[in-house]
């Protein structure tokens, strides 16, 4: 009875050790980025007598040339750092992590006009994000040597759009905008954390992240001296999957 005592308090000792997870920590991650989003380059008819290049009939083509959405599976990875308080059984804890996102989507459409089929037009759109980085609260339940958490907060990064349109025409229409934005929107999400080792744990995460909107406005020119607005929009949101290596300096 005394060596079975003996062994129950050494095993009772060893999960408090081990569900210890207060602290600074800092540590390392990779996975998949899924990410998506709409892209839209439109115009609006303004009449020929008013300087405006399409025909009526035509802007419905370009317009729906320019309505598109991507979708894509890159490699992400990145660093973290973060501070935990654990009461008992409960984590709350904060964590920032910045990282490579991958994002690079390039999307092209055109028609012939309707008024003069043997010409034509194009309309290309490319989006690109970096990185990505995001800062969160967490909330978790401990048991034993696994942390079950979740999270969320800002997610924040620089979205490079740029939408062109040109036409095959002698006319030499065309037009080209592009933007650089520095985007703070939003993730969720949530993981569960392993202490493999003594202050030191692996993670499997996923989040869910939306930056929101970007625009640009851009003038088609021509040798007609006639022209067009074009409003150019896009948006970019993702899930993320992740594996993360923690060492913790508790």
């Amino acid at each position: 009875m005394v060596i079975l005592s003996s062994a129950v308090q050494a095993a009772d000792v060893a999960v408090q050790e081990g569900s210890d997870w207060s602290g600074f920590f800092m540590g390392v991650n990779a996975g998949a980025n899924m990410s998506q989003g709409d892209l839209s380059t439109s115009t609006s008819h303004i009449p020929y007598e008013y300087g405006g290049y399409f025909n009526y009939e035509n802007i419905p083509l370009v317009n729906d040339a320019g309505d598109k959405n991507f979708s894509q599976t890159s490699f992400t990875g990145g660093v973290q750092a973060g501070y935990n308080w654990q009461l008992e059984g409960i984590l709350l804890g904060l964590e920032a992590d910045v990282g490579y996102a991958g994002v690079d989507a390039s999307v092209k459409d055109g028609a012939a006009y309707l008024n003069d089929p043997s010409l034509g037009f194009d309309v290309k759109q490319d989006l690109s994000l970096d990185w990505l980085g995001t800062a969160r609260a967490k909330v978790g339940l401990v048991a034993d040597d696994l942390l079950f958490y979740g999270t969320g907060g800002l997610a924040f990064g620089t979205v490079d759009y740029q939408g062109e349109f040109s036409d095959s025409s002698v006319n030499d229409a065309s037009s080209s905008s592009s933007t650089s934005e520095f985007k703070v929107g939003w993730t969720a999400g949530g993981g569960v954390d392993w202490m493999m080792f003594e202050k030191t744990s692996l993670k499997l995460e996923y989040l869910y992240y939306d930056l929101g909107n970007v625009n640009a406005d851009g003038v088609l020119t021509s040798n007609l001296d006639l022209s067009n607005k074009f409003d150019h929009e896009a948006d970019v949101s993702g899930s993320i999957v992740r594996l993360g290596l923690n060492w913790h300096l508790n």
